[in-house]
């Protein structure tokens, strides 16, 4: 009952207290409200848990003792407890997932569990590749969808997955490499000229749809890569087959399907390259092996480090003709690459991504030394709380594992430490591009040492986590290990994955609308050969059909195209206010369309055309006022709101200022109907187009809203909020 009672307290806390996990900022929201009967159950749930392991133990375990075999495995559940004693947030979920961990480890050397891994004379391969291949077309469709449905709702910005479409899109146009918005080669920006390879697939499927089809099956085929190199290391199909699912359940993997607002990076393509170099080599096909090598590096100029890194970890382990080939090589791929291609294509400027690094130098060696040269910049960014988050979460779904043989951890150090010293602490996280050379040498590393101990070799770190072992019992560790590292990485799956099964959820995108409808209706009015200057989600939308720019600031020297669409709550674009301030009063564009929702409020500006804003502003004098349509109350002294009915369909909402105001605002409109239905519906007074600050009083706003299905208005709200 004792042990009950502590796997219940981590059980309620993690999974019943806790509602929302910020995996960027690492915060921990708490339910409001907590339902008495939880902590029953997860008090339930635990006698059931703890039961069901002594009398399995009882039943199969080899030892004479059983029930004290498993008091012994259970003992780790003492820090349980803590979890009352200490701030509930990431850190506590960290800690429930390692004593979980370590408490199936330890129950499990009390079995033969890794029988269900070895091979038996009628297993069949492809009964083990088959849930490999499941959990692969799963990845793939859901990732899929959650980057249709972003994109389908303009909630996926531009960048990064626009980088890559755009400028693969300008190559078949016959601009290599071109991106519009930074007006060069992209590859002087980013060297990632293997992603040629996806020209001929861009030429017979160039739709935004097929390219989020091709990054979730790049993220996907790294499960059935390690299920490949695997068997080539000889595993069992069953070995083989758990650790292709793993791959599928670590969250760094699974959050890339979407990667935030950002969409595909260029850096997946390491997963299939570097994994299928590490193939090769194991099945000594040297010449494969070193065109993948040399492939894998055209697709990001940083991914030489990675494997200067293998190559430092081969001199480690005396393997020098490794370590000479994969050093030397990697070396010069890197020096070629930034200090001539780069340089050269970008005119002779520095490395692009220097900016992140500022504070630390102007150059890569000056930050290779600001360890000795500037040791506070250097030191506090690397000793931020957000690094030892960062660095648990990585290594926490198979920690038993990969921390068994720590040695070829560090692969990755060189890569972790630059992460970390960046000068924002937003990139130390597992929800976006950033880790996934760090969890191809996790993984990698992960699968060598489970080798080693099928070949008998178990670290002292292991030992001491073992249980004290009982004269005469045969500890079985490869079941132990792989089957509590699965286990692991399923926890960590539904605490910190991208998905609606988690802590971690993906965003409401039940709270954004359709917005296809919309853009056919833009599209209308935009020639499919006019440039337009866009904000970062109406590019994401335009940028497969016409060429896009996101210049907000005429000073810079990059005129603004013919046509100019904004959203103007698009929070991903700093100067979009600037840009629009200057359109509606220079009178060299007018709008032609306007549109807004909850989420959105987009404006459409023409060169040459004229505004009419007859059909939304007139000046209404207070007697006539009086008598349209129904009060409505507002709660701002200097608007008064009145509803116009139109039956069935159409409702009119006016705002008329009855003083004059230093400011613009939204209008908030909430209408809920006789049977539950609610609209909201959000703009600026005035559209945008005449700024509340220009109104006179009795200047009037007339919104026109159109109602769903049969629905009759019950309630109007509205309210004003200040913008910006």
């Amino acid at each position: 009952m004792l042990w009950s009672c502590f796997l219940s307290i981590g059980i309620y806390n993690t999974f019943f207290e806790i509602e929302f996990l910020n995996m960027v900022l690492y915060a921990a929201m708490c339910r409001e409200k907590i339902g008495a009967v939880l902590f029953p159950t997860s008090w339930i749930i635990s006698v059931l848990l703890i039961a069901g392991a002594y009398v399995i133990a009882i039943k199969y375990a080899l030892s004479d003792n059983p029930f004290d075999d498993v008091n012994r495995a259970l003992r780790p559940l003492w820090f349980m407890p803590l979890l009352f004693f200490i701030p509930i947030g990431v850190h506590s979920t960290y800690l429930f997932v390692m004593i979980c961990g370590l408490v199936l480890f330890r129950y499990l050397l009390l079995f033969h569990s890794g029988t269900i891994l070895h091979e038996h004379k009628n297993s069949s391969t492809w009964k083990t590749i088959l849930p490999v291949l499941l959990m692969s077309v799963l990845f793939i469709t859901y990732g899929y969808y959650l980057q249709k449905k972003a994109f389908d709702t303009a909630y996926l910005c531009w960048a990064d997955w626009g980088y890559f479409y755009e400028s693969l899109h300008n190559t078949l146009k016959g601009k290599w490499f071109w991106l519009n918005k930074m007006h060069i080669n992209f590859l002087g920006s980013r060297f990632c000229l293997g992603l040629a390879i996806l020209l001929p697939y861009m030429k017979l499927f160039g739709s935004p749809y097929a390219f989020f089809l091709m990054s979730s099956v790049v993220l996907g085929s790294g499960g059935i890569m390690i299920y490949t190199l695997c068997r080539i290391l000889k595993f069992s199909t069953r070995e083989s087959m758990f650790f292709g699912i793993i791959y599928f359940l670590i969250p760094g993997f699974f959050n890339m399907n979407l990667c935030l607002v950002y969409g595909f990076h260029e850096i997946y393509f390491a997963i299939p390259t570097v994994l299928a170099a590490f193939c090769f080599y194991e099945k000594k096909n040297y010449t494969a092996a070193i065109i993948f090598f040399l492939f894998s590096m055209t697709f990001q100029e940083t991914i030489p480090v990675l494997w200067l890194s293998f190559g430092l970890i081969a001199l480690a382990q005396r393997r020098l003709r490794l370590a000479a080939t994969l050093i030397i090589i990697s070396l010069c791929c890197y020096f070629l690459i930034n200090s001539v291609a780069i340089p050269y294509l970008r005119g002779h400027e520095h490395y692009t991504s220097m900016f992140r690094y500022e504070h630390l130098g102007s150059s890569i060696g000056q930050v290779a030394l600001s360890p000795l040269t500037r040791p506070g910049a250097f030191w506090g960014s690397l000793l931020r709380p957000g690094t030892f988050y960062f660095l648990i979460v990585l290594l926490l779904p198979v920690f038993i594992l990969t921390l068994s043989s720590p040695l070829g951890l560090g692969a990755a150090a060189i890569i972790f430490v630059f992460l970390c010293i960046e000068m924002t602490d937003q990139t130390q996280n597992i929800m976006r591009h950033y880790q996934t050379m760090i969890l191809i040498v996790i993984l990698i590393n992960t699968i060598y040492a489970y080798r080693r101990i099928k070949e008998g070799w178990i670290s002292p770190w292991l030992k001491w986590l073992a249980p004290k072992e009982n004269k005469g019992v045969f500890r079985d560790w490869t079941g132990a290990v792989l089957f509590s590292s699965m286990f692991t990485a399923l926890l960590c799956f539904l605490l910190y994955a991208n998905t609606h099964l988690s802590k971690n959820p993906v965003p409401d995108f039940g709270s954004f609308t359709d917005f296809r409808p919309e853009s056919e209706i833009i599209a209308g009015m935009i020639p499919a050969e006019a440039k337009i200057t866009a904000t970062s989600r109406m590019a994401a939308v335009f940028c497969g059909r016409n060429d896009v720019y996101q210049d907000f600031d005429p000073s810079t020297g990059y005129p603004l195209q013919e046509y100019i669409l904004l959203d103007l709550l698009d929070p991903m674009n700093d100067g979009v206010q600037k840009l629009f301030e200057l359109l509606r009063t220079s009178g060299e564009y007018g709008l032609i369309h306007s549109y807004s929702d909850e989420t959105r409020f987009i404006v459409l500006f023409k060169k040459g055309a004229k505004t009419n804003t007859a059909g939304f502003i007139s000046h209404i004098p207070p007697e006539q006022w009086k008598q349209i349509g129904i009060p409505v109350p507002s709660p701002n002294k200097d608007l008064s709101v009145r509803v116009v009915w139109q039956p069935p369909k159409t409702i009119k909402v006016m705002s008329r200022y009855e003083n004059k105001t230093s400011h613009d605002v939204i209008m908030r409109i909430v209408i809920e109907g006789n049977n539950g239905e609610v609209i909201r519906k959000s703009e600026l007074w005035g559209k945008g187009i005449v700024p509340a600050t220009n109104a006179q009083p009795g200047d009037t706003c007339m919104t026109e809203i159109q109602l769903p299905g049969e629905m009759v208005p019950k309630t109007v709200a509205v309210k004003f909020e200040p913008y910006p």
